[in-house]
């Protein structure tokens, strides 16, 4: 499965000032892990954060509150396979994290 990764992409991603990043081809990244976001407000939407792999690295990632059909219907799930069809970064305090528009290619 390692072979149909995209190699190295996070680092180009988390260091790259443009987004998305030119020339860069659209990833394949493995799901590491999925986790729902407790919401410290009482009606505010579902959050999911996944942890994606490269092969190479990993980077915490929340995803487009629009995809949450796409965890709960099991299309993104731990050991799954996407392509990045878009997706944002954004900086918090210290620490970046990647804001992302999946399509799934392998529910693992």
């Amino acid at each position: 499965m390692a072979n149909l990764l995209t190699p190295n992409v996070l680092r180009d991603i988390y260091k790259s000032e443009t987004q998305p990043v030119p020339n860069l081809p659209l990833p394949v990244l493995q799901v590491l892990a999925v986790k729902k976001i407790n919401s410290t407000t009482g009606n505010a939407q579902e959050r999911w954060r996944v942890v994606l792999s490269d092969g190479s690295v990993f980077i915490q990632s929340m995803l487009a509150t629009q995809l949450n059909p796409m965890v709960s219907n099991n299309e993104i799930v731990k050991g799954g396979l996407i392509k990045l069809l878009s997706y944002t970064m954004n900086k918090m305090k210290d620490k970046k994290s990647v804001h992302c528009y999946p399509s799934v290619l392998n529910r693992g």
